[in-house]
């Protein structure tokens, strides 16, 4: 999971042959990983491979597309309700510390992501107002939970 990181943060190829399918370890795979491996140091480091992914806007859309085209591409907001479910489901006596711990990884790599997008996009329509809004919600969700500990 350090080399897939690695390997990711620097190359643009390995991103875009991830995004076409050309591996057998796809995004979805990838982010489900992050959350239930054993190990908490490979779901640190697939967390991050999922947010170098999905902070790679030019693998999602062009130039001129808007916030909900790249939300509903990458499945950002996919990623972003199971973190939060997750997160939430630590308040119970219920949970698995394993999933809570990727899940705060995977979350706020996702955070990152959406803000970073949102910050750099040019294009803000009367579409993406809905998809944009429920993603923030989410976010405040995730942070929320985390502030809150168990």
């Amino acid at each position: 999971s350090i080399c897939w990181a690695r390997c990711l943060s620097t190359s643009a190829y390995a991103r875009s042959m991830i995004v076409a399918g050309n591996s057998p370890f796809d995004l979805d795979a990838m982010a489900k990983l992050s959350i239930s491996a054993s190990s908490s140091k490979a779901r640190r480091f697939l967390a991050e491979s999922c947010g170098w992914i999905y902070e790679d806007y030019s693998l999602w859309t062009s130039d001129n597309a808007g916030s909900t085209e790249w939300l509903q591409k990458c499945k950002l907001m996919q990623s972003m309700e199971t973190c939060a479910q997750k997160l939430t489901a630590m308040q119970s006596n219920l949970h698995m510390a394993g999933e809570v711990h990727g899940s705060a990884f995977l979350g706020a790599r996702c955070i990152r992501a959406f803000r970073l997008h949102e910050v750099d996009s040019k294009v803000k329509t009367n579409s993406d107002q809905q998809e944009v809004a429920s993603c923030w919600k989410i976010a405040s969700n995730i942070i929320s939970a985390l502030g809150k500990g168990t």
